[in-house]
C-alpha cells in the first residue's frame, strides 16, 4: 500500500509539425495527496540532456534522438544521472526504439518500473540475446 503523498509520472511524446528531430516530450506529474481522490497535477517539458542529438528527441528507431530521449527519461525517473548513464542505451533499444515512429505516445511510470525489474533480473537482457 502506498503512503501519501506520492507522485506518479507519465511521459507523453508529441510529434512536431515537421516530424524530424526536436519532438516534444512532456512529463505529467500527479501528486496523490491522500487516500481520497485529492490530487495535484503538474506538467512540464522533459529537459533535453544533450549527449548525442543536437536536434532533440525522437523515437521509433535506434538513433541519436532516441538515445537522448532514453537518457533524459531515465535521468528524470531516477533523479540522478549516474543510473541513467549506465542503462540508457539498453532502455533505448528495449523501449524507446519500439515506440511508434511519427506518432504520439504515452509511457507510464509502471512501464519503466516493469522494464527496470526485468532488466535487473536478467529477463530483458536474455530476450535481447535470444
Amino acid at each position: 500500500m502506498k503512503s501519501y503523498p506520492y507522485v506518479v509520472k507519465t511521459y507523453i511524446g508529441k510529434v512536431s509539425d515537421g516530424g524530424v528531430g526536436g519532438q516534444e516530450v512532456v512529463v505529467v506529474k500527479v501528486e496523490h495527496l491522500s487516500s481520497s481522490s485529492s490530487m495535484n497535477y503538474d506538467d512540464c517539458a522533459l529537459p533535453h540532456i544533450k549527449r548525442h542529438s543536437p536536434d532533440g528527441f525522437n523515437w521509433g528507431y535506434g538513433g541519436s534522438g532516441p538515445a537522448d530521449l532514453a537518457l533524459s527519461i531515465l535521468t528524470d525517473y531516477f533523479g540522478k544521472d549516474s543510473e541513467a548513464v549506465a542503462y540508457y542505451q539498453d532502455f533505448k533499444s528495449d523501449i524507446i526504439a519500439a515506440l511508434p515512429i511519427d506518432e504520439n505516445w504515452i509511457l507510464e511510470e509502471k512501464e519503466i518500473i516493469a522494464w527496470w525489474k526485468g532488466y535487473k533480473s536478467g529477463d530483458v537482457r536474455e530476450k535481447r540475446r535470444g
